[in-house]
């Protein structure tokens, strides 16, 4: 039996715990003997080394990229995965990019595109995960609206956006992604909205969450970029239908009053979104999460 090529998946440190990469690194395994590696930098720690890279046949940079003079040294075959939420499109990086010995994996529309630009060897990928609804969805679960506050996207901006008398309950769950601080509900906001405080830690108690999701018909995208967008894409397998900042990877999956809504989060006065047709695009938003 022939060995797998070995292969070095270098991840930045802040996945350990989200366990984001998770999901890519199950699809690879058959076919590699994966070697996790986490790049420290966010922790203001190291990266990793070359000479460490070089012990393996291949090496998956998951977000984060070594200077580009690292390329110089690194023999094993290179593969980037680049996040849309934190890529940067800057000509000069990717003018240098474009003379190295790599293959991209583009999670997003916006990425290919600058890959086909500077002529990158790349493809483009949508992910979904396994559909895990029933034969029909309690229409009463469509008045349900889920938002895990991460931070970009914020209850004040939700309210401006949903009429409270289409929705039965707001559950609300704060858990701020680092620099961002929680933020403060009044009474009159929680009585009107019929906000339900959620205070659970997904990351230990997934199933627990993913029971809240199941339980919301409306989910609301948490932030304005996303790299792949695994909540999101989650609820839509959940059956839930997705609102969502007109912003990718989002409007790459949703077309607004389609399959899910889009809105503009940077507008001080957006538009109520019109959701009498819920019931029509909850059936497309399955459709689509069947791809």
């Amino acid at each position: 039996m022939s060995r797998k090529p070995t292969l070095a998946f270098v991840d930045n440190i802040f996945h350990q715990q989200t366990m984001s990469a998770d999901f890519f690194r199950e699809l690879i395994v058959p076919h590699f003997d994966v070697r996790n590696f986490w790049d420290r930098t966010s922790q203001k720690g190291p990266r990793i080394d070359v000479e460490t890279i070089n012990r393996h046949d291949y090496v998956i940079f998951w977000q984060r990229l070594n200077p580009i003079l690292d390329f110089e040294k690194i023999r094993a075959k290179i593969i980037w995965v680049p996040m849309y939420d934190s890529v940067s499109l800057d000509y000069v990086f990717w003018k240098n990019l474009s003379f190295l010995p790599i293959k991209i994996i583009c999670f997003s529309k916006v990425i290919y595109q600058q890959c086909q630009k500077f002529g990158i060897d790349s493809i483009y990928v949508q992910y979904f995960t396994k559909p895990e609804w029933g034969e029909n969805i309690d229409p009463v679960r469509t008045k349900n609206a889920f938002l895990w506050y991460r931070g970009p996207i914020s209850f004040s901006m939700i309210k401006k956006i949903i009429h409270p008398d289409d929705i039965n309950n707001f559950i609300y769950l704060s858990r701020p992604d680092p620099n961002y601080k929680k933020e403060s509900l009044t009474d009159e906001e929680t009585r009107e909205f019929k906000i339900k405080l959620l205070e659970i830690d997904f990351k230990e108690s997934k199933n627990e969450y993913l029971e809240v999701v199941k339980q919301s018909g409306l989910f609301i995208a948490p932030r304005k970029k996303e790299g792949i967008g695994l909540s999101f894409i989650e609820a839509m397998a959940l059956g839930s239908v997705v609102i969502a900042h007109n912003d990718g990877t989002m409007n790459e999956y949703i077309e607004h009053g389609y399959n899910g809504y889009l809105f503009d989060a940077d507008k001080k006065n957006p538009k109520k979104i019109d959701l009498t047709n819920i019931s029509e695009v909850l059936k497309n938003s399955k459709v689509v999460a069947q791809q």
